[in-house]
């Protein structure tokens, strides 16, 4: 985080983390979600460097890459399937069919979620708004 406040010249007025796991789900939406046509398009070259943070529990092999893991957690974020666990300060995705059988579910902690938001968030600084379509 503290890299792309740097890079971006954004001046920091408190001196704490203002991230939390409101803010946090805030940004999936919007970074994922609202931007779809972007992600349906552009995910396969999303230099998705932050992959491993997230450990997936069921659904593995549905996972041959990376667009497929976005597009399911833009599907968990828009269906309002995830859960905090404020005690392990992690988040739970998990993705159901139109039968309402879950058939992929990962957590990863809220940090490492925020270093991947910072990640999405590069993207569409650098090449997404630049025109740079991978």
């Amino acid at each position: 985080m503290k890299e792309f406040v740097e890079e971006n010249g954004i001046q920091v007025l408190a001196p704490y983390p203002t991230m939390n796991p409101g803010t946090i789900m805030m940004l999936m939406y919007a970074l994922l979600v609202v931007p779809r046509e972007v992600w349906e398009a552009q995910s396969a070259s999303f230099p998705f460097t932050t992959r491993a943070s997230f450990t997936v529990t069921l659904g593995e092999t549905k996972l041959s890459d990376n667009g497929t893991l976005l597009r399911l957690l833009r599907n968990s974020v828009s269906h309002a399937n995830y859960s905090m666990d404020p005690n392990s300060r992690s988040i739970t995705f998990w993705n159901e069919t139109s039968q309402g059988t879950k058939n992929f579910e990962t957590t990863i902690g809220i940090e490492s979620l925020g270093e991947f938001l910072t990640e999405v968030s590069k993207y569409f600084i650098n090449v997404v708004r630049k025109g740079n379509n991978g």
